[in-house]
């Protein structure tokens, strides 16, 4: 996974074979406490979304960014988390799929579309009703709903130019959705 400097960038990996990689709330907090402990320091995180089987960060790199650094703090992440679940479920072997994807966003309307779809994804896999009943991603976090925000939120109002007030953020959230879920949800 190749990232390069002042970029933005959605990395995606899911479960080997489609399979299931959080199993309780904890394992979410768990996977949540590793992304603090060795991203968010090498990168602003600027959405993520942790689903059953897979999940999502939007990361904007800086001038400064170290590739290197980042991929050995990301290898640590999954690996370690890996051993983790696979001592509680018993298991052994890959539970990540080999590469991790990591697609550029090319302007600042794809960068917020991506963004928008990160916190739309629970919604639109049928696990919730609305983007802020889905407490495992980064939108509470805008809401100011989140106890210890993940996201850094001054950086991805700057450059995705979001609404700082959350009412506001919560309302241009909902006009990104689809139409045909936008009454079904609020």
């Amino acid at each position: 996974m190749e990232l390069s400097p002042e970029g933005i960038f959605h990395i995606y990996n899911r479960g080997n074979n489609k399979q299931q990689i959080f199993f309780s709330e904890a394992n979410y907090a768990f996977f949540a406490s590793k992304l603090r402990k060795h991203i968010s320091d090498k990168v602003d995180i600027l959405a993520f979304c942790l689903m059953p089987n897979h999940f999502h960060l939007l990361i904007h790199t800086t001038a400064e960014f170290d590739q290197s650094g980042f991929t050995k703090a990301y290898r640590i992440l999954l690996s370690s988390y890996t051993r983790a679940i696979n001592a509680q479920q018993g298991r052994s072997g890959s539970l990540f799929q080999q590469h991790s994807k990591a697609k550029e966003m090319e302007s600042h309307l794809s960068a917020t579309v991506c963004f928008n779809y990160i916190h739309f994804n629970p919604v639109k896999t049928g696990l919730v009703k609305s983007m802020k009943d889905w407490k495992h991603s980064s939108f509470n976090d805008y809401l100011g709903e989140s106890k210890y925000p993940l996201v850094r939120i001054d950086t991805a109002l700057h450059l995705l130019n979001l609404p700082s007030d959350p009412k506001e953020f919560e309302q241009a959230s909902m006009e990104m959705l689809p139409d045909n879920y936008r009454n079904m949800i609020f």
